[in-house]
C-alpha cells in the first residue's frame, strides 16, 4: 500500500548497503521510521530529503516491516541554519526534543507546524534563539499533555504572589501554599512570568511568538524557569519603565574551544548528523581530524 504524507526529518540511522534509518515528524501520521534505500549513491534522488531538517512531500510503501520511502519531493531543508553553529545547535536539540517526548502517531500536525515555525524564525533571526527556546519547550509539552495548571491558585484562584510546582505542575498563592510539603520543589513566579506562560500554552499558533520581553531590573528576584526569569512582558505587561525597550540576547561561542575542537565537531555532524556524536568527536578533537582524513 502506498502513503503520501508530508514531514520534517528529525533524525537518521545509518544502515547497511549505503541505507538510512529515517525518523520522520509528519503531518497526519505524527512520529514514523522510514527506510530510505541508496541514499548515499552519488546518483540518489533521495539524497536531500533524508538530510536531518529537510522537510518533504514523502510517497511511502507500507509494508510488512515499516515503511519504506518510495519518493520525496524537497520543499524546505532551512540550509541557512548551518551557517550558523549556535543556531544549527538549537535546531537540533529542538529534533531530539520532539523525538523523546512526542508518542506515535500523537498529535502531529500541531507539533510539526510548531516546529516549522520555530525553526523559520531561527533561520530569519526573527526572534532570539533562547527565546524560541523556552517558547517551543513549554508548547510542546503543552501539546503533548503535559501542560502546567496555569489558571491561577489551585485553592483560591488568585493571580498574584504565586509559587510554581514544576513536579505537580500547579499553582499556589502565599494564603495556600501551605498545604504543600515544604521540601516540594518549587519557585517564585512573578505576575508577567505567570501571563508569559500562559499565553505560550494557550495562545493560538498565529499567536504564539507575538508578545515581547523586557529585561527585569533585578534579575535576583525572580526564580521562574529559564529565559522567563530573565524577562517579564507579555501582552503589554512591563516590569520596567516604558522608556526601556526590548533587547535580545546574543549568544556566541566563547574562548576555550580549540580549532581543532570546532572543526572535529563540524566534521562529524556533517557526516553522521548526530549532536551526540558531533561532542563526542569535538572532545578528540584533532585525533578524529588526523582520523577523518587517513579514513576518508
Amino acid at each position: 500500500m502506498t502513503v503520501k504524507t508530508r514531514g520534517i526529518v528529525l533524525g537518521q540511522i545509518p544502515m547497511r548497503d549505503q541505507d538510512k534509518k529515517l525518523i520522520i515528524l509528519t503531518q497526519d501520521m505524527g512520529l514514523i521510521e522510514a527506510i530510505a534505500r541508496k541514499v548515499n549513491g552519488a546518483r540518489s534522488s533521495l539524497s536531500a530529503a533524508a538530510e536531518v531538517l529537510a522537510y518533504s512531500d514523502f510517497c511511502l510503501y507500507a509494508g510488512k516491516s515499516g515503511y519504506i520511502v518510495n519518493t520525496a519531493d524537497l520543499l524546505e531543508n532551512f540550509y541557512n541554519l548551518r551557517m550558523d553553529l549556535e543556531k544549527i545547535s538549537l535546531a537540533s536539540y529542538l529534533c531530539e526534543l520532539t523525538r523523546f517526548i512526542l508518542p506515535d502517531r500523537d498529535n502531529g500536525g500541531a507539533c510539526l507546524k510548531l516546529l516549522l515555525n520555530s525553526l523559520w524564525l531561527l533561520e530569519h533571526g526573527k526572534r532570539s534563539p533562547a527565546l524560541i527556546k523556552a517558547v517551543y519547550e513549554l508548547r510542546l509539552l503543552s501539546i503533548s499533555g503535559f501542560a502546567p495548571d496555569l489558571s491561577g491558585c489551585l485553592g483560591c484562584g488568585a493571580e498574584e504572589e504565586l509559587t510554581f510546582y514544576p513536579i505537580d505542575g500547579s499553582l499556589f498563592c502565599e494564603h495556600c501554599r501551605g498545604v504543600m510539603p515544604p521540601d516540594r520543589p518549587q519557585m517564585k513566579l512573578p505576575q508577567p512570568v505567570f501571563y508569559a506562560m500562559r499565553h505560550i500554552c494557550e495562545a493560538p499558533d498565529e499567536k504564539l511568538f507575538s508578545f515581547k520581553l523586557t529585561p527585569l531590573p533585578d534579575r535576583r528576584q525572580i526564580q521562574g524557569p529559564g529565559f522567563l526569569q530573565d524577562h517579564a512582558c507579555v501582552g503589554g505587561i512591563l516590569m520596567t519603565s516604558p522608556e526601556q525597550q526590548p533587547t535580545v540576547i546574543q549568544k556566541t561561542v566563547k574562548t576555550g574551544i580549540s580549532f581543532g575542537c570546532a572543526l572535529a565537531m563540524v566534521i562529524s555532524y556533517v557526516n553522521w548528523h548526530s549532536v551526540g556524536w558531533a561532542i563526542f568527536h569535538g572532545l578528540l578533537s584533532w585525533i578524529y581530524v588526523i582520523y577523518y582524513v587517513i579514513r576518508y
